[in-house]
This record gives C-alpha cells, sequence and structure tokens, in this order.
C-alpha cells in the first residue's frame, strides 16, 4: 500500500485556534500579541475567534479606556462591530489579558446540560472606599528612597514579562513569580488595576477570578 501521510489544511488550523484553549478546564492562558502583528492585517476568521475568546472593556485599564474613543475616530473603525473594534485596539494597543473557562450548569425549559463558562481577566481597578485623612496625624508623603526601589522593581517587571517571547521563557518562570509576589507585598494598594505599575500587575496574577 502506497504511503499516504495525514495532510493538516487551511480547516484544520482554524479548529486548532478555536480549540487549542479548551485542552482542559480550569487552565489560565496568557494571551500576549507578537509585535509583528500590530501592522498585520487581521484575517476574518480570526474576528470570529475573538467574539468567544477576545477581551472586553470590562478588563481594560483605565488609562486605554480613555483613549478608546480617539482610536475609533483615528483608525476610522467606528461603524464597525464592537467585537472588531475591540480586536483592533487590543491588537494596536498590545493589551494583554488572562482567559480560562469551566463546565457549568445550565437549565432551560427543564433540560439541564452542561456548557462551557469563558471568563476574561485583565488590569481592571478595584473600587476603593475614599479615606478620610485623621485629624490628629499630619499627612505624609513617600520618601525618595520607597519610590526608586518601586521604579526598580517595576523595571524588573517590564523585562521579566518581554522575556515572555524568548526561547528561554520556561526559565524565567520562576523570576517572575518571584516579582509578583513582591509587588504583591506591597503597602500601596492605590497602583491596583494599572499595568504600568508593579502592585497592578502583581494584583492581575494574583486576584481570583
Amino acid at each position: 500500500m502506497p504511503h499516504r501521510p495525514q495532510t493538516y489544511n487551511w480547516h484544520n488550523y482554524r479548529a486548532a485556534w478555536f480549540n487549542f484553549i479548551y485542552v482542559r478546564p480550569g487552565h489560565t492562558w496568557f494571551v500576549k500579541y507578537c509585535p509583528a502583528m500590530m501592522e498585520a492585517t487581521i484575517p476574518r476568521w480570526f474576528y470570529e475567534w475573538w467574539t468567544c475568546f477576545g477581551g472586553t472593556k470590562d478588563v481594560l485599564p483605565q488609562q486605554f479606556l480613555n483613549r478608546f474613543p480617539d482610536f475609533l475616530v483615528k483608525e476610522g473603525c467606528s461603524t464597525l462591530p464592537e467585537h472588531i473594534q475591540m480586536c483592533k485596539f487590543f491588537i494596536k494597543k498590545r493589551v494583554s489579558y488572562i482567559i480560562s473557562w469551566n463546565f457549568s450548569k445550565e437549565e432551560q425549559h427543564r433540560i439541564k446540560y452542561l456548557s462551557k463558562e469563558i471568563k476574561i481577566k485583565g488590569w481592571t481597578p478595584k473600587p476603593t472606599a475614599p479615606k478620610t485623612p485623621d485629624k490628629g496625624k499630619a499627612a505624609t508623603t513617600a520618601s525618595p528612597h520607597s519610590s526608586a526601589s518601586k521604579k526598580a522593581l517595576k523595571e524588573k517587571l517590564k523585562q521579566a514579562l518581554a522575556k515572555l517571547d524568548g526561547p528561554d521563557s520556561t526559565d524565567n518562570t520562576e523570576e517572575l513569580l518571584q516579582l509578583i509576589a513582591e509587588a504583591s507585598s506591597t503597602g500601596s494598594s492605590s497602583d491596583n488595576g494599572d499595568m504600568l505599575d508593579p502592585k497592578g500587575i502583581a494584583m492581575a496574577y494574583l486576584d481570583p477570578y
């Protein structure tokens, strides 16, 4: 019998993109974009993928959310469907997010069935209650030393996250986790939700869904 190796065609490629996230429930995926994708043409099938697994406004950091209306005008995509707008914005601005899924029980017309519940997570600030200063205490300011340490930690985190695309990404996992733990232990919580701040990055990884 002649040997006919199994082929991998375009439809298999699309199916792989739509199913790789479903490898196992409870697994967390960190979605990050290659810089070359910012200038590439986005294929139509990827917009379909985005409707199921793409980021939403709810996970955008406030600083990016503020720029979204200007982006729509600049790119001329104000009349496009919202999922296409979001896809373009996330890719152009390289906004990363975290995605996970699990099974959930549903019931409709007395029929019970299992469905897949997808959860998207980003650097979304948490609402914090306003603080009232104590009258008997004088206001304190951050010392230059603490600001310098915070800046150094921020740079270390940015470098570690940048290495995730490299061939030695697995070697950087332990280092990254240590930096995240260090950042999450900082005293101030006002930075939560800021992608450019160590506290915000750490909270994005450590906070539960």
